[in-house]
């Protein structure tokens, strides 16, 4: 649902997606194709559209956190230099916060993924035991 809160957000702000890519050096065309879904931004690409809107990235990206499309009583960038002066605030420190919550997002799946293999490798090993149970059941009988 990125594209949709993309678009909603774009819309609220009341821009243009010329005037975003003048600004962000995101091409129109690029930014068309991830708020019509057909594109999936990389997480620096993420974190600079979310800096430029003034939302958290996080709701951006995946509708987490408890951030919303900002009231328009809220700081907003609007100009080239009002965006790069938003955009000189972010350190190392951020980028690493970004790297981390997706490094937390890949553990979290593959902890999940792990789970369910393990569950059916479980399940797996019980229908073993069964057949080998009614197949030497039925060797019994024959005999």
């Amino acid at each position: 649902m990125f594209a949709k809160r993309l678009s909603e957000t774009i819309d609220k702000r009341k821009l243009s997606r010329y005037k975003i890519a003048q600004d962000t050096k995101i091409t129109e065309a690029t930014l068309s194709n991830y708020c019509n879904g057909k594109g999936k931004p990389n997480p620096s690409i993420v974190k600079q559209l979310a800096d430029y809107l003034g939302v958290n990235y996080k709701w951006l990206l995946v509708g987490e956190e408890d951030s919303e499309i900002l009231t328009d009583g809220d700081k907003i960038a609007d100009s080239t230099s009002t965006y790069r002066a938003r955009k000189k605030k972010y350190s190392k420190n951020d980028l690493s916060s970004i790297i981390e919550y997706f490094e937390d997002q890949i553990k979290t799946k593959d902890s999940i993924i792990t789970n369910c293999f393990e569950a059916l490798s479980t399940q797996m090993i019980s229908i073993e035991n069964k057949l080998d149970l009614l197949i030497n059941a039925n060797k019994l009988g024959k005999k």
